[in-house]
């Protein structure tokens, strides 16, 4: 994923590295002399995402990735990923992967 837009690759950087920390677009979009809506339009035009579908996906990666590779309880990996508590954790996992996240976890490791 690359864009021409040397503003928006800043903020994509941004959000990779931020993703599963505090992360407020609000603010990025503030710190970057735009509004919250010409920021996620010019981010849409650059990589055909709203921000946060990108947030998500980041979050989700690495819960996925430490459920499979760490046999930390969900309530220590929701935190790690972005999350408030395990059981929205759960419930958003459910949602975009299809499966909660113990079987998730128990379907993939032998």
């Amino acid at each position: 994923m690359q864009s021409e837009d040397l503003v928006m690759e800043h903020a994509l950087t941004y959000i990779r590295e931020n993703a599963c920390g505090h992360l407020n677009l609000k603010d990025l979009a503030a710190r970057l002399s735009l509004s919250q809506v010409q920021f996620t339009r010019r981010f849409v035009r650059a990589f055909r995402q709203k921000p946060f579908q990108i947030v998500n996906r980041l979050r989700m990666d690495k819960a996925k990735r430490l459920l499979l590779e760490s046999s930390l309880s969900l309530a220590e990996i929701a935190p790690r990923c972005g999350y408030q508590n395990e059981y929205y954790l759960s419930r958003v996992f459910k949602a975009q992967v299809g499966v909660s996240p113990s079987d998730y976890r128990r379907s993939r490791t032998i």
